[in-house]
């Protein structure tokens, strides 16, 4: 096994651990018999496909319209909790389908204040986005983008160094394609827009500093002889995008 597919077994057990834990953590939700639905939505195909299957057992399709709506159109908090732990799942499993952006749920626990939540539904979705974000850097960056989760991973942490340094220690070949990605997208983390528009400045700060920083470039170098030939390119093109991190006046 390459030392992609040995920490992908790992963070793999564990991403399913928390799933687990997540619908033990919400279990005392009850299934909504009705919901409160705008009629700008469609109320009775919501509710339908909602009764399409158990809650393990639903599809992103059928999850996905009430996922969208949830709170603001469809539903109240309570509601939200119940299906929250299949509408975190489905952020991995159907990352196109409406309602499961990592960064729109998010905002919707944001919405129905989460920080004041029990705390062990406090942990369960922090420990999901967590395990999400170990489980999603490690893939190759044609399938996967791992950059809205490492932003949600970011957001969701008063000391992020952590997570940049789980990152740096566990470099594997498609980890550090990922981070290329972060590198040549960075505009957006100097400007603070896109989706670094909600991340504090000091952890912008903090993050474009480790991404410049000589620690970083030594763990890629040690593991560049593990990356494909036909990726090398992407490890090519970050030089222009390093020069303006580093030029900026926080690195």
């Amino acid at each position: 096994m390459n030392s992609d597919e040995t920490e992908l077994s790992r963070v793999v057990a564990e991403l399913q651990r928390c799933w687990q834990a997540g619908y033990a953590a919400f279990a005392d939700y009850l299934c909504p018999e009705a919901l409160d639905v705008s009629p700008l939505w469609d109320p009775e195909k919501i509710m339908h496909d909602l009764r399409s299957a158990s809650l393990a057992d639903l599809s992103g399709e059928a999850l996905g319209g009430y996922a969208v709506a949830a709170m603001t159109t469809a539903g109240g908090v309570d509601e939200y909790r119940y299906y929250l732990p299949r509408i975190l799942q489905h952020a991995l499993m159907t990352p196109n389908e409406p309602g499961f952006d990592p960064v729109t749920i998010l905002s919707k626990l944001e919405y129905a204040n989460w920080r004041k939540w029990p705390a062990p539904e406090q942990l369960a979705i922090q420990n999901v986005y967590d395990a999400s974000w170990h489980w999603v850097r490690l893939q190759h960056p044609d399938e996967f983008d791992a950059t809205i989760w490492f932003v949600c991973a970011i957001r969701l942490r008063r000391d992020i160094n952590p997570i940049l340094e789980s990152w740096r220690v566990n470099l594997t070949p498609n980890s550090a394609l990922q981070l290329t990605e972060i590198i040549n997208r960075s505009d957006s983390l100097l400007r603070g827009d896109a989706l670094w528009e909600d991340v504090m400045f000091e952890s912008r700060r903090i993050v474009a500093e480790w991404l410049c920083s000589d620690a970083l470039q030594i763990a890629i170098i040690t593991i560049v002889d593990e990356i494909a030939g036909r990726d090398m390119w992407r490890l090519n093109s970050v030089e222009a995008a390093l020069a303006k991190l580093h030029a900026a006046s926080w690195c």
